[in-house]
């Protein structure tokens, strides 16, 4: 027996009904990278580097829950949040008092790249992303 579109099978109280699909596979949704945030200078830390894949946040401040606690009076306790955006990642301040320094300028967002500096108080941080 062949099956036509729109052909109707009843079968143990459920209804199949046969439909044309597209061939194609459909696009693979587009992730970024994994990235890894480097500490270059500053304070003594328990993690001077942590890694991620998307679609996680990273969240990086003092209080207890920041995926990434950098201690020091300067960096505020929601300080700022890497995230996936599309294919990219984005590093966002939260309302910090000193800011967040991306490149040497300072940003409430970025796109990161790879070898970019970001300075989050004082520490000196480098991105990696891995291909």
């Amino acid at each position: 027996v062949l099956l036509d579109e729109a052909d109707v099978i009843d079968l143990g109280g459920y209804r199949l009904r046969f439909d044309r699909i597209d061939a194609r596979e459909p696009a693979a949704a587009t992730l970024p990278p994994p990235i890894s945030l480097m500490i270059r200078q500053g304070p003594s830390v328990a993690h001077p580097t942590i890694n991620a894949v998307a679609p996680a946040e990273i969240l990086i401040g003092t209080c207890d829950t920041a995926l990434w606690q950098l201690t020091g009076k300067p960096v505020a306790v929601h300080h700022a949040r890497v995230s996936a955006d599309g294919a990219l990642w984005e590093i966002k301040d939260l309302h910090s008092e000193t800011g967040t320094w991306h490149n040497g300028e300072k940003v409430r967002t970025a796109i990161l790249n790879h070898r970019d500096q970001v300075q989050i108080g004082g520490f000196d941080v480098q991105v990696s992303l891995r291909k």
